[in-house]
């Protein structure tokens, strides 16, 4: 019974669907970086680490995010900007290209 148990415990652990990145869905016209950022933190609970000068000068952006991963969501965001950025654990680095 104890190894059905450890059997049942491990493909917890090892299940592909719990390890799926969350999705995110945002959606805003004319909103700043710092807003996004904001709410890609409440939904994925990662991290945003830049200088506050790089953003300072972004236009307000119009976006919509629905049902995308992270990383798609990140890419999104910086088209057509000079920034851009690397992830390392839960936390997103934004640098100048």
């Amino acid at each position: 019974m104890k190894f059905a148990k450890l059997i049942f415990m491990a493909s917890l652990l090892l299940d592909p669907v719990s390890k799926k990145s969350p999705t995110l869905n945002y959606c805003g016209n004319d909103v700043s970086y710092k807003e996004i950022f904001a709410e890609i933190k409440l939904q994925t609970d990662v991290v945003f680490f830049y200088d506050v000068e790089l953003i300072k000068d972004l236009k307000f952006v119009s976006i919509d995010l629905t049902d995308v991963s992270l990383e798609i969501a990140l890419n999104e965001i910086f088209l057509d900007q000079p920034l851009t950025w690397t992830m390392e654990g839960r936390t997103v680095t934004i640098y100048k290209k």
